[in-house]
């Protein structure tokens, strides 16, 4: 795999009005992102509501990115299943589109026991492509000695650290091996992340304004703590009126906002209602993002 470091949003998948991928929307978003500057895509994770997404249409889209890519830039893609098996078929699906690494998220539903955890990831990293593993199922933590563990398994190339915030990642960037890449998640706290050893972050605020999370880590690693602190706390009101309870609708309707609008989120999720509305847009124009 191409070194993966960076910022690498996690793209919305757009919906029509019939809850159908809108693939000339797809490649729209392609475009708006790879032409911002960024490190690297990531298609079908959480934010882009890659567990109710078929392994028919996860490739279907992955096809729609990478014709627009072409190549350009390293692209994940998303496994977030409740089975080995059915894990194994979406990582299969991903393969055959061509795509860089694999995000896969532990099992949520019951959970997993360190041995089938590591069992879960062999299986998959016998299929050839990295992995990433995706930290943030809460019934099923990875923890530091476990990361240590899976990191022994052929292909695992790092993970993605959520769960637990950023004292966590502190834990695992001081746990993992050489080798292993640690990714932020923490939308609210990337400069800590990065200050913290990250490698870059996969993090759903990236993919509202990657030219200035793009800048920011610039700015990090040239020494301007000033201009990434500054970008840090214009954007963090933003985040405050986004975070929360279905997540996915919330993050459309600020995307919506900018002038990117992506569709509705798969029901049951259903739109903010007009309260929530209102203090999004009302942050996004405090800050500048619109008027």
């Amino acid at each position: 795999m191409r070194e993966l470091i960076g910022i690498v949003p996690p793209m919305a998948t757009p919906f029509d009005s019939n809850e159908e991928i809108d693939h000339g929307v797809l490649e729209r978003e392609t475009r708006f992102l790879k032409g911002s500057g960024v490190h690297g895509l990531s298609f079908a994770g959480s934010t882009g509501e890659g567990a109710v997404l078929s392994d028919q249409e996860i490739g279907a889209g992955l096809d729609t990115v990478q014709r627009v890519n072409d190549g350009s830039l390293p692209l994940i893609c998303g496994v977030i299943r409740n089975s080995t098996r059915d894990a194994l078929e979406t990582a299969r699906t991903a393969r055959s589109a061509g795509v860089d690494a694999l995000m896969v998220t532990p099992v949520h539903y019951f959970g997993a026991s360190p041995q089938g955890n590591t069992e879960f990831y062999e299986r998959i990293g016998e299929l050839g492509l990295p992995i990433i593993i995706y930290n943030v199922i809460q019934r099923n933590p990875i923890g530091p000695d476990l990361m240590r563990r899976l990191s022994r398994i052929p292909n695992v190339y790092g993970v993605k650290q959520s769960v637990g915030g950023v004292h966590a990642l502190a834990d695992m960037v001081a746990a993992v091996p050489d080798g292993i890449s640690v990714f932020g998640a923490h939308d609210d706290l990337l400069l800590d992340d990065y200050v913290l050893g990250s490698v870059g972050a996969i993090s759903a605020i990236l993919t509202l304004f990657p030219a200035l999370f793009v800048e920011q880590w610039d700015a990090v690693r040239s020494g301007d703590i000033a201009r990434a602190r500054e970008i840090h706390y214009r954007v963090l009101p933003v985040w405050r009126a986004i975070e929360g309870a279905y997540f996915p609708a919330r993050l459309k309707a600020a995307l919506e906002l900018l002038g990117r609008p992506v569709g509705p989120a798969r029901h049951p999720m259903v739109a903010p209602d007009a309260d929530d509305l209102g203090v999004i847009t009302s942050r996004l124009m405090a800050a500048g993002f619109c008027e």
